[in-house]
């Protein structure tokens, strides 16, 4: 079983996302972080939320009424400040961006993951202007 990163927002009580599949994001969690590490950055790993990964893998029961895992996210999610993940990411853009030579990315997979955190980082800006939370939340 695959699974990909979409990025939400939290602005009060409600969640939206634009639903991309970040897979490149997802698979190089690991090798973002120690660049993350290397870099002084915030780890790319706080952004995510596994709300929707532990309801697939039964780990997590809906709460009676409810018909899909918004309101568990919600409730119990991660949710970070726009501005953490905007440092992340935007801090792991400019590294790739700059230092492809010496990253832990495969080459075939880092046009890919720019786009992506692109993407993320659009996001975020959202987030921020509205006054919301972000989080990338562990599809399956």
């Amino acid at each position: 079983m695959s699974a990909v990163l979409w990025p939400y927002k939290l602005h009060n009580g409600t969640v939206s996302s634009s639903e991309e599949d970040l897979y490149f994001l997802y698979s190089h969690t690991q090798a973002l972080d120690e660049i993350c590490l290397s870099e002084g950055l915030p780890a790319f790993s706080e952004l995510q939320d596994f709300t929707d990964m532990m309801f697939n893998m039964e780990e997590l029961e809906l709460p009676e009424g409810d018909e899909d895992t918004t309101g568990l996210m919600i409730s119990q999610g991660t949710w970070v400040e726009p501005s953490q993940a905007l440092a992340t990411m935007r801090g792991l853009k400019s590294y790739l961006s700059t230092n492809d030579d010496m990253s832990p990315i495969p080459s075939d997979d880092l046009k890919g993951l720019l786009e992506e955190l692109a993407e993320g980082i659009k996001v975020s800006e959202e987030a921020e202007i509205e006054g919301a939370k972000f989080n990338l939340s562990v599809i399956m």
